[in-house]
């Protein structure tokens, strides 16, 4: 798995080495980076009600390596306390309760683009 985990890392170097994004996805630390990575293959595979992503299969390792920079700029944040009864009376009494989130993780722009072809269970076909 760490195999699999370092080869999609220096793929993903690659891909973002030439791009606008390259300074920004290297200038995140490793473990950072390497984490992200795993995020975005479960998150991926979630939206396609897959058990894993099929990484051989470019557009879906492309739509990782978007997922985990999103994912690096926008990090998830711990529940916030959510109010949950107020009594309106003289004194005035709230409660408050940390709710658990149930909302998927965001999926990023640019890996939903990536992955309309899977999504629409056919190829994009180039017509000229």
């Amino acid at each position: 798995m760490t195999e699999a985990i370092a080869e999609l890392a220096s793929a993903a170097d690659a891909y973002f080495r030439d791009g606008l994004e390259g300074d920004e996805w290297s200038g995140h630390q490793p473990e950072f980076r390497r984490r992200a990575l795993i995020s975005a293959q479960r998150a991926l595979a979630a939206l396609l009600s897959a058990p894993e992503l099929d990484l051989t299969r470019p557009e879906l390792k492309h739509a990782c390596f978007e997922q985990a920079l999103h994912q690096l700029r926008h990090p998830p944040r711990p529940p916030e306390p959510q109010l949950i009864s107020e009594e309106i009376s003289g004194l005035g009494r709230r409660s408050w309760a940390e709710l658990p989130v149930s909302a998927p993780p965001e999926i990023a722009p640019r890996a939903m683009q990536l992955l309309a072809s899977v999504l629409n269970g056919c190829r994009r076909l180039n017509r000229g």
